[in-house]
């Protein structure tokens, strides 16, 4: 079990996360919500490599999660989900 900060799943009985099994969502939410200890910590618990994949999948990351994700890991954002996803979707209309 990575030494996380608690504050990450204040929603979360953390005695019952299955750190593996769960990887992808507990990924995201430390790439969301974490520090860059917390990010340390779920480098070296998961690998870069699992990171990367959970970060390439993930259907939603916020603008700036994804900028540091890109640049950290040297990938193009076009290649991320949640990036391909955004523009498809229209832009808000008022009328």
């Amino acid at each position: 079990m990575p030494a996380l900060n608690s504050l990450l799943f204040w929603d979360t009985d953390t005695s019952l996360i299955d750190w593996q099994s769960q990887a992808d969502s507990i990924i995201v939410r430390v790439l969301e919500r974490g520090n860059l200890d917390d990010f340390r910590e779920i480098r070296k618990f998961y690998g870069d490599e699992t990171i990367i994949k959970a970060a390439l999948k993930a259907r939603y990351l916020f603008d700036r999660t994804l900028s540091f994700v890109s640049f950290f890991f040297e990938l193009p954002k076009t290649s991320f989900e949640c990036y391909k996803n955004k523009q498809y979707q229209l832009p808000h209309l008022s009328f």
